[in-house]
């Protein structure tokens, strides 16, 4: 995916004003679809193989108190 995302040569100086290209970040918007597209069917894949394990520090409980939300 080479070039998927282009970093600007000129760091951004907090103008929002200043439109100048050499402080822009690219993305290829058809390329970034395609890499989420092809992330989300290997996911699919993993788990019905069940590849996946959850590794976070606080194991369920800090993956429902972070994602989860209240109606």
């Amino acid at each position: 995916m080479d070039d998927m995302i282009k970093i600007p040569t000129t760091a951004w100086n907090g103008d929002f004003s200043n439109k100048d290209e050499s402080m822009s970040t690219e993305i290829d918007v058809c390329k970034l679809i395609d890499a989420i597209e092809e992330t989300y069917q290997n996911l699919k894949e993993m788990a019905l193989k069940e590849e996946l394990e959850l590794c976070l520090k606080r194991g369920e409980n800090e993956l429902k108190a972070r994602f989860t939300i209240l109606t």
